[in-house]
C-alpha cells in the first residue's frame, strides 16, 4: 500500500512539473505575441493611443489600443446608416495578413476572390465564420461601410490562429454591409 503511495505522489509531482512548464510556455509565447505585434506597428511607423477619437477620425499613423479588448484598431472609413445591433446579420469582406514581410494570406475582398461575402451574425461567436477580435471590431467600426483594419492577438482570433508550437496575430482590414432584416 505504501509503494502504491509514493508512486502515486511521484505521479503527480511529474503532472504538476509538466503543467507548470506548458503553462510557462504559454504564458512566453503570449508575451512574445505582443512583441510581435508591437514590433510590426512601430516598423511600420503607427503611434498606439489608448484613447479612441473622440470624432472617431484616425490620423494616418494611428491605432487605438482598446485595453478590455486586447485589440489594435484603427478606422479608416467611417460607415452610414444605423449603428449595428447584437444579432444583426453583416455580409463581411476581409484580408487576412500576418504581420510579416509578405504578410497577405487570405483575400475575400472583392466578388473576385470570393462570390458571396461572408454572413456572420453580430454578437454571434460561432467559431467558423467569425472571431472574437472581429466583433469586438464591429462594434467599434458601427455602420455599414465601414472600413477598419485590426490586429487581432491569436486568442481572440479564429482557431487555426493558434498552433500547437506558436501562436500568430492577424491583421484584418474589414468591411461590412448590414443584411436587411
Amino acid at each position: 500500500m505504501m509503494k502504491n503511495n509514493k508512486i502515486i505522489v511521484l505521479l503527480f509531482l511529474l503532472l504538476a512539473l509538466v503543467g507548470c512548464e506548458s503553462s510557462t510556455n504559454y504564458s512566453k509565447q503570449l508575451e512574445d505575441e505582443k512583441k510581435q505585434i508591437e514590433t510590426y506597428l512601430s516598423k511600420n511607423g503607427f503611434t498606439v493611443v489608448e484613447e479612441f477619437p473622440e470624432d472617431s477620425v484616425f490620423a494616418d499613423n494611428i491605432f487605438y489600443y482598446s485595453e478590455s479588448e486586447d485589440i489594435y484598431f484603427r478606422l479608416d472609413v467611417k460607415g452610414t446608416g444605423d449603428t449595428i445591433k447584437s444579432g444583426d446579420k453583416l455580409q463581411v469582406r476581409y484580408i487576412e495578413s500576418t504581420l510579416e514581410d509578405y504578410p497577405v494570406v487570405e483575400s475575400y475582398w472583392t466578388t473576385m476572390d470570393l462570390e458571396y461575402p461572408i454572413e456572420v451574425t453580430y454578437g454571434g461567436y460561432d467559431n467558423t465564420n467569425t472571431c472574437t477580435g472581429w466583433n469586438s471590431a464591429f462594434a467599434m467600426m458601427q455602420r455599414s461601410g465601414a472600413v477598419a483594419q485590426v490586429i487581432v492577438p491569436s486568442y481572440k482570433g479564429f482557431s487555426w490562429a493558434t498552433t500547437t508550437t506558436s501562436l500568430i496575430p492577424y491583421l484584418y482590414k474589414l468591411t461590412f454591409q448590414v443584411l436587411p432584416k
